[in-house]
């Protein structure tokens, strides 16, 4: 009998819908009530760098192990496996080099000497979430699309927010050949003081 394991299960799964936590994550590095929560910017910076490795040492782990796997038991052609109605691991794989990539680009000497190789591989999550959901199914992508929503609707709104003019009050060029450039502040938008 033929089963589609690709059908989601959304009843089955709403119960499971903050599994580690994933709404959390996102609400408070990104939404303006962290403010409320006391949590500053600076510290969702570190929110988001410690959670990010955590995240990518367990993924790396879990490959890491299932290839060691593989080949101790001879087994090595799982790699390339695709499963259309099971576990995708050649799907896993890619996700797992996408993030790899994506965490290469953040180590301190990268990222301080290439900000826009930094930048531009953080746009790896698309690939990552893409083929993870490839690689476990919509039935168990559906624990963690509740998360994924908040961060879409966070970058929608920054998108919106980085479409609005600000005026340039004046710019000169400092000593060190550092251009400095002062904009007049926006109303109704609270700055935090740099400690």
């Amino acid at each position: 009998m033929y089963y589609n394991i690709w059908t989601p299960k959304i009843i089955a799964h709403t119960s499971n819908s903050t599994y580690f936590g994933a709404q959390g994550i996102y609400i408070t590095t990104r939404f303006n009530f962290r403010r409320n929560l006391m949590i500053k910017t600076s510290k969702g910076l570190y929110y988001h760098i410690w959670l990010g490795h955590i995240v990518m040492t367990l993924f790396s782990a879990h490959g890491i192990c299932y290839i060691i796997y593989w080949a101790s038991t001879h087994q090595l052609s799982e790699m390339l496996k695709w499963g259309k109605t099971d576990i995708s691991n050649l799907a896993g794989e890619l996700a797992l080099l996408s993030g790899l990539v994506l965490w290469i680009a953040t180590f301190p000497k990268i990222r301080r000497k290439m900000f826009e190789l930094f930048f531009y591989t953080h746009h790896f999550y698309i690939l990552f979430v893409v083929f993870f959901v490839f690689h476990v199914g919509v039935s168990y992508a559906c624990i963690m699309l509740p998360g994924f929503f908040l961060f879409m609707v966070d970058r929608f709104l920054r998108f919106l927010q980085s479409r609005s003019n600000v005026r340039l009050v004046s710019a000169r060029v400092l000593p060190c050949e550092t251009l400095e450039l002062n904009f007049s502040k926006t109303k109704g938008r609270l700055f935090e003081r740099k400690e």
